[in-house]
């Protein structure tokens, strides 16, 4: 579904729709030294290359372990702060796994871009910030993912007892 206010048409577009299934699938949206983090990790490097040419930010790494011997290589993608949020911003309208997560993180991002304008950040900006980072962080624990699944299922609710 798109936005209100949001375009959606031409072949550029279709490939920022691939970008937001990526991010869906095998991203992470996190908070890292205070900024936003967005990774997306594959096996495949050419896919994560193609994903950087599109999104015109980030940098693409080999992140596999020197202990992973006989393992494949792993290769993640990686974008910070104002970057981060400008791809999250822009695939917004078709992320549907990490929707409510990406709102948030752009969220947190604008108030990061607010702070930088004082010398010192007011309390009640540094509060939301943090509040916004946990909110975020709860989404990437196995734990938090699994209960709001349960719950958007509506398996969270306990079966009556028979009478």
């Amino acid at each position: 579904m798109v936005e209100q206010g949001m375009f959606w048409n031409t072949t550029l577009d279709a490939s920022w729709g691939w970008v937001a299934g990526l991010i869906d699938g095998e991203g992470c949206i996190s908070i890292q030294d205070n900024q936003l983090d967005l990774k997306v990790s594959n096996t495949h490097e050419p896919t994560l290359t193609r994903f950087k040419e599109i999104v015109n930010v980030g940098t693409v790494y080999d992140v596999t372990s020197s202990k992973s011997i006989g393992t494949r290589p792993i290769f993640q993608w990686t974008a910070r702060g104002r970057e981060s949020r400008v791809v999250i911003r822009h695939c917004l309208p078709v992320l549907v796994t990490k929707r409510e997560q990406a709102k948030l993180g752009i969220d947190y991002q604008g108030l990061v871009d607010l702070s930088s304008s004082y010398r010192e950040v007011p309390f009640g900006l540094w509060t939301k910030r943090k509040e916004l980072a946990a909110r975020i962080k709860s989404f990437n624990s196995s734990k938090g993912s699994r209960n709001r699944i349960m719950k958007d299922l509506g398996w969270d609710k306990k079966e009556p007892e028979a009478t």
